[in-house]
């Protein structure tokens, strides 16, 4: 990002996300401050912006953005490499596919995010990643996300790179793949895959070759997860 990059701060200079990300130009920092703030489909185009929540003192999250089922919370498509998103809640969002994060054509990082509580009708019930993307993400929680129809309660992957470090993957439910569901490449490395939750197979993960290309796991502990087959 840019040195000279100016911080928008929301509620301060924008009374909403949105408006602060269509007022940004590439290097600037979206600071939220500490609070809910009701917002859905926030789509930062192919800006190289960070948009940021707050932390206490001991690095607790006090930034919640909670789509009330309206719609998913950001739509990433063709976004920047440039485009960090990091200490933030992202809650509540309602899809087809992707009810927290859909990203498409996207390789945003994804630091110190918190993704509970959304639900997609299809697939991927946090987060959702399709063909010619590569999202990065590290440090982050997704835990209690729904996924309706093929798979990936937590996390689903077609024909996209994505890269996947210590994060917790818990409690979270589809069809396959509770926790997770990859079919091509990506790397999933040192992540807690516990407690998910399959009603055909791959409780906790569930891997497919895609053009003779498969996903890699290493370092994961993966427990404590139930499908009717495959747990």
């Amino acid at each position: 990002l840019s040195a000279h990059g100016a911080t928008i701060n929301v509620p301060g200079d924008y009374s909403t996300i949105q408006s602060a990300i269509s007022a940004s130009v590439n290097g600037d920092v979206i600071q939220i401050a500490a609070g809910t703030y009701n917002e859905d489909s926030l789509n930062p185009g192919n800006k190289s912006i960070t948009i940021q929540g707050s932390l206490d003192n001991e690095g607790h999250l006090l930034t919640t953005i909670d789509a009330q089922q309206n719609n998913r919370v950001f739509t990433l498509t063709n976004a920047s490499s440039g485009l960090f998103i990091k200490h933030l809640v992202i809650a509540g969002g309602s899809a087809l596919y992707g009810g927290g994060l859909y990203c498409s054509s996207a390789g945003p990082t994804i630091f110190d995010c918190r993704f509970t509580e959304n639900y997609a009708s299809n697939n991927g019930g946090a987060i959702y990643c399709e063909l010619g993307s590569s999202p990065i993400l590290t440090g982050c929680e997704i835990k209690g996300n729904t996924a309706n129809g093929q798979g990936g309660g937590g996390i689903y992957s077609y024909g996209s790179l994505p890269l996947v470090t210590d994060c917790l993957i818990e409690q979270n439910t589809a069809q396959n793949g509770g926790g997770l569901y990859c079919e091509g490449g990506g790397e999933i490395s040192n992540c807690l895959i516990i407690g998910n939750t399959s009603s055909n197979r791959g409780g906790g993960a569930y891997c497919r070759t895609l053009n003779f290309i498969s996903p890699k796991l290493s370092g994961c502990e993966i427990r404590d997860n139930a499908a009717n087959d495959d747990g």
